[in-house]
């Protein structure tokens, strides 16, 4: 409803906007809140973490956190919220200021994927603020109640609309598009209405206009679009004056008494209509108040729940709020609480594609309401409707009224009667102003309090943190107001008569003895507990399988079920806490960023942890106790009076370490143990691992331990728990069992290292008890798994000391690999083993190849043999150097380039490894008679990278060889010898559960070869055939070397050496021909290869202290193909050139090269 003035809707053209700063002075002390704001909105923007809605990118991990107003990121929220005030489109209104919308927007929350519904009189779509694709119309058809067909579009009419809708949705949907002003939501998508009037369309009972059937198809065609609320502001009142009448109790119910009589006889209203959409559907009806600031409660549209008492957590009553900081128009009354307060008087859109300076009256409020709730459900994706609306109410500003506080008599743009209204620290509602005027800021860090049960469905992979201090005083304090109303419904109706006198007729009683016994029923489930039953309470139920953390001070007196997922409290709450299994199965309900609606079966029990404190704690089957948090995984839950119950099915996790410490329940009352199992897990983070023989205690109880656990459990591989129940507390204790290390190695490099191992570390020194001192006055007892029950006590003593664990320096590396657990202890030891030196010596010995294929093929080329390159060499002749045919009789010299890449496959006990190398080799012959003797030298580099071991490794390789070769007739003979030096680099992680280090080594090793190859050369027509054998043995040497490392990782060796011996039989070839006049050489060779002696490269290595094991890295190929291609052209009379592939193929193994030889004259 807007208020009406004497002219169109819209108040005057052209009234200035009241200084911000008024409102900011009546606002909370905003250092102070912009303080805390800052604290729980760096939780806010990272706390809902949707992996599978991650594709939306509102909140990246590689973003800033914060927004600016014009779309750019900042890690500085001040600024951020800063940038938000002093934008032109957010100053068009105020409201947003006053209701710290400014934090929200910052925060990156914009109402996008929300869907807003509209009922109003039609939207001009043309409007620039709705040309961005949200705009959803809304088409209606059917029958009315009377039989005549129907059909209304959302598209404004003006033959039968005003601009009252379009005004109304852009407060609350318009673009954000530098235009004159933008929307509470702008992003949110929205779908308009038609009630097919103006906002002068009476909301009687008698106005044909408003057919119930027509109300029902648009809510349902609302409802199919999935909108979780609907805005409506329209309507003038009744005809009726009886039905506008609704200042006290007894005219509200005798404004409903038409309305109640139409449904009596089958015939309903508008009136139901509305009502049922709420019940079929499930959205929010947003509802204005009315335009009297004199009536003391809402007009009976806004009053429904009053009636209706099964809508009410899905209803909102908006009154007014004037910029001047004051309460305007219909007070909230009996509506209190479903009622809230709305910013009026503000720019908005108009029908002529214009902006009005001033959309006013309870109208302007609902709009803006609307898109507060549509931040808030864009902020919480898995609150349900009920839940968003109640994180609205009880986070907002509660306004009381300030009678010295002087404000102008009537509004300069509300025009009615303000009251001057000041912030309050009133939890519960009152009749002016409801819960007040919505605090986005707040919002943003959960809900203030639980109006009743309030569950939290957090789907997988979800997570959040509430940081508001949650309590439930307004839903205790309703149960005295249910009981006065109902009071004075019954003495209306014993009295049979109105206020004003007047006498109820029969049907007057009934309808009022059929309301006091609706709204009898209502209170009997009002605030009901699902635990305890308890009503009028607020309480708190955990479903789904995601995380949510309590990090405020949480008071309120219902109970706390966790029945699926976590809940960890960080900060305290005084309720109960009820942990178990229940909720495996259960549906949670949540929103995708683009709106769409999803449901999730919980597949996990419920998780009770933290590092706060709890009123009382009751551990169920299904149920698990964590303490701790990611922040601090080790942590202490304090536990209230009420005291620590376990039933059988239960599960306590704990948590270790090294220096003593563990998780602990600590509770102030009695522990009974009924059963249940305790299961231990070591706190991986940072080497924080569990010291065997050290007592943790685990549980202590001030007023006593009466029973015990079943049990305790544990992953770890080669440590077993045991309990021992006291009188005032319960221990853990950890001792070395018998499995062996090497029974949980799959592999024969696993198994070396483990052996090696389980002899390297003093781990039985480990099994000695650090002495932790046993508290004063308990007895001494030995660690059984099954210890008799401790004996109750009458009167509680002093809480047990402990004495702290003084600090040893104890060595990680055993620690880590005693904490192992089943599942992962076969993983640590490839890590330790050192794998990538085995692998590095059986690639250099593969790379030997480099330089004798080198000289070998330029012996070849010496003699002009078959497939041999024909590139010139430089040499010395009578007129000096100069380039000659690689078949020269003088001094030549010459060199090759070579680059090469390859692969090879792990062998189930080795892992493969990738490596990529390049160098070159330079040389200078001479003829000796029919011999030619030659020298040659080069430097190349490889690069090793072992992935599945997080290893790499480099090498700088130095060569020189010595070379002859002789051609006797068809009979091809060429001999070498090489030596080549490598400076080795290599790198790798050692990292398994529990454990992380960082190693390194440099090194020297020697790689020393000699070869040869007889081939004899065939002829036929242009192409000529050299079939050949090639022989080569080489000699690696390395070097030992000591690791460098951090944390106990590394490992020593002493040097070894290697033999591999390599035969190669195959064919070369060779082809001259012209293309274009341009000689060109085809060239290649196939071949095989075989490899014997040591092809599984070894290293033999120790741990610091231990004995030698020897690891094998990934081996040589035995087998391989070999594959050489090449073509030499002559590019001009002074310059040639040479190109080849070669490659080495075998079953795990493949290698990669190119060769390239230029020569020029010149």
């Amino acid at each position: 409803m807007t208020m009406q003035t004497g002219r169109d809707v819209g108040g005057s053209k052209g009234s200035r906007l009241v200084s911000a700063g008024a409102v900011q002075v009546r606002a909370a002390p905003w250092r102070a809140r912009l303080a805390r704001f800052r604290s729980l909105s760096m939780r806010s923007t990272a706390a809902v973490l949707f992996v599978a809605a991650a594709s939306s990118g509102a909140l990246g991990q590689d973003k800033p956190p914060y927004v600016n107003a014009d779309g750019t990121g900042t890690n500085d929220l001040e600024a951020a919220m800063q940038s938000w005030r002093d934008d032109p489109e957010f100053q068009s209104n105020w409201g947003l200021k006053a209701m710290h919308a400014d934090g929200v927007y910052a925060l990156g929350f914009t109402g996008k994927g929300i869907r807003i519904g509209v009922f109003d009189s039609g939207i001009r779509s043309s409007h620039q603020e709705f040309g961005d694709g949200r705009l959803n119309l809304i088409d209606v058809k059917g029958f009315s109640t009377d039989g005549k067909q129907f059909a209304m579009s959302g598209e404004y009419n003006p033959e039968i609309n005003d601009d009252h809708g379009t005004a109304m949705t852009g407060l609350v949907v318009a673009s954000r598009n530098n235009k004159e002003m933008h929307g509470v939501a702008f992003d949110s998508p929205f779908y308009v209405a038609n009630t097919g009037g103006t906002d002068a369309l009476e909301q009687g009972s008698n106005n044909p206009a408003l057919d119930f059937n027509f109300f029902k198809s648009t809510f349902d065609a609302l409802g199919e679009k999935n909108v979780r609320m609907v805005n409506e502001s329209w309507g003038s009142g009744s005809a009726i004056p009886s039905e506008n009448r609704t200042g006290s109790i007894s005219d509200l119910v005798f404004a409903s008494r038409n309305f109640w009589k139409l449904r009596t006889v089958g015939a309903k209203t508008w009136l139901d209509a509305t009502v049922d959409g709420v019940r079929q559907h499930g959205f929010v009806q947003v509802v204005s108040n009315g335009n009297n600031s004199k009536s003391a409660n809402p007009d009976l549209f806004a009053s429904q729940p009053f009636f209706s008492p099964d809508v009410e957590r899905k209803w909102l009553a908006v009154t007014g709020y004037d910029e001047t900081g004051s309460q305007v128009y219909h007070k909230c009354g009996v509506a209190k609480w479903w009622c809230i307060m709305g910013p009026s008087g503000m720019t908005s859109t108009t029908t002529d594609g214009k902006y009005m300076d001033n959309a006013n009256g309870t109208s302007a409020s609902s709009p803006n309401v609307s898109g507060a709730l549509a931040l808030v459900m864009n902020r919480y994706p898995y609150m349900s409707n009920e839940e968003a609306v109640t994180t609205l109410l009880t986070t907002a500003q509660n306004k009381i009224a300030d009678p010295d506080r002087k404000v102008p008599e009537h509004g300069v743009k509300t025009y009615d009667i303000l009251t001057a209204v000041k912030n309050s620290n009133d939890p519960v509602p009152n009749e002016l102003g409801g819960w007040g005027l919505p605090d986005l800021q707040k919002a943003m860090a959960g809900p203030g309090q639980f109006f009743g049960p309030f569950a939290a469905g957090l789907p997988k992979g979800m997570s959040d943190t509430w940081e508001n201090d949650i309590s439930d005083e307004a839903i205790r304090a309703r149960k005295d107001d249910d009981v006065k109303e109902q009071a004075t419904l019954r003495r209306l109706l014993q009295n049979g008569q109105r206020e004003n006198g007047e006498t109820f007729t029969e049907d007057d009683k009934k309808h009022l003895k059929e309301l006091i016994d609706l709204r009898e029923k209502a209170m009997l489930t009002r605030g009901k507990d699902p635990v305890t039953g308890k009503t009028y309470v607020g309480s708190l139920e955990k479903l789904g399988d995601g995380h949510l953390v309590l990090a405020g001070k949480n008071t309120y007196e219902g109970s706390t079920w966790v029945r699926g997922g976590k809940l960890s409290v960080d900060g305290s709450i005084t309720s109960t806490v009820t942990v178990d299994g229940s909720g495996i199965g259960e549906e949670v309900e949540y929103y995708t960023p683009q709106g769409d609606k999803r449901t999730e079966q919980g597949t996990i029990g419920g998780t009770i942890g933290g590092t706060g404190t709890i009123g009382g704690l009751i551990a169920k089957a299904g149920g698990t106790v964590e303490p701790g948090s990611v922040a601090q995984p080790i942590a202490t839950l304090k536990v209230g009076n009420v005291g620590v119950r376990f039933e059988k099915g239960s599960t306590y996790a704990v948590e270790g370490n090294s220096l003593g410490a563990s998780d602990r329940i600590e509770t102030t009352g009695t522990a009974t143990l009924n059963g249940g199992t305790v299961e231990v897990h070591p706190q991986a983070e940072g080497g924080r691992l569990y010291l065997p023989k050290e007592r943790y205690q685990i549980l202590t109880a001030v007023r006593g331990v009466n029973g015990q656990f079943d049990k305790t459990t544990s992953d770890l591989a080669f440590l077993d728990p045991s309990l021992d129940h006291r009188t005032h507390d319960v221990g853990l204790t950890l001792t070395r069992n018998d499995v062996a290390l090497a029974s949980t190695a799959a592999t024969a490099n696993e198994t070396a290292v483990a052996v090696a191992l389980e002899n390297a570390f003093p781990l039985t020194p480990l099994l000695t008890s650090h002495g932790k001192s046993t508290p004063a006055g308990e007895p001494q007892t030995d660690a059984t798994p099954n210890p008799a029950p401790a004996v109750p006590v009458a009167e509680a003593p002093p809480p047990p000391t402990v004495q702290a664990l003084p600090a040893a320096p104890l060595d990680l590396l055993p620690l880590a690999i005693l904490n192992l657990s089943k599942g992962s202890a076969g993983y640590a030891w490839v890590p330790l083993s050192g794998e990538v030196h085995a692998t590095v010596k059986g690639a250099l010995t593969g790379e030997s190849s480099y330089a004798r294929d080198a000289v070998t093929e330029r012996l070849r080329a010496a003699f002009d043999g078959a497939g041999a390159s024909s590139v010139p060499v430089m040499a010395y002749g009578p007129d000096g150097v100069e380039p000659a045919p690689a078949a020269t009789d003088c001094f030549a010299v010459w060199g090759q380039a070579y680059g090469a890449w390859g692969t090879a496959d792990g062998d189930g006990n080795a892992a493969g490894y990738h490596r990529s190398a390049g160098g070159f080799l330079v040389g200078g012959d001479v003829s000796a008679g029919d011999w030619r003797l030659g020298l040659a030298g080069g430097y190349g580099h490889s690069s090793y990278e072992v992935d599945a071991r997080a290893a790499s490794a480099e090498a700088d390789n130095y060569t020189l060889a010595l070379y002859s070769g002789a051609r006797i007739e068809a009979l091809s003979l060429n001999f070498g010898a090489a030596h080549s030096w490598h400076s080795i680099d290599t790198r790798r992680g050692v990292v398994f559960p529990g454990f992380a280090d960082s190693v390194t080594a440099s090194y020297d090793a020697r790689t020393a070869q000699v070869f040869g190859e007889a081939g004899y050369e065939l002829s036929y027509g242009f192409a000529r055939f050299e079939p050949f054998a090639n022989l080569a043995h080489l000699h690696l040497k390395t070097d030992g070397y000591r690791e460098e490392d951090k944390n106990g990782a590394g490992l020593t060796s002493s040097s070894s050496s290697s033999d591999v011996t390599y035969t190669t039989l195959g064919l070369h070839h060779g082809s001259d021909f012209d293309i274009g006049g341009r000689a060109i050489k085809a060239r290649g060779t196939l071949g095989w290869r075989h490899a014997f002696g040591d092809v599984v490269p070894q290293a033999t290595h120790a741990f610091a202290g231990g004995q030698n094991f020897t690891i094998s890295g990934t081996p040589v190929a035995k087998d391989a193909a070999i594959v050489e291609a090449g073509l030499d052209f002559h590019l001009a009379a002074n310059a040639s050139l040479a190109v080849s592939y070669e490659g080495q193929i075998a079953s795990s193994v493949q290698e990669h090269g190119v060769t390239a030889k230029l020569g020029v004259r010149f």
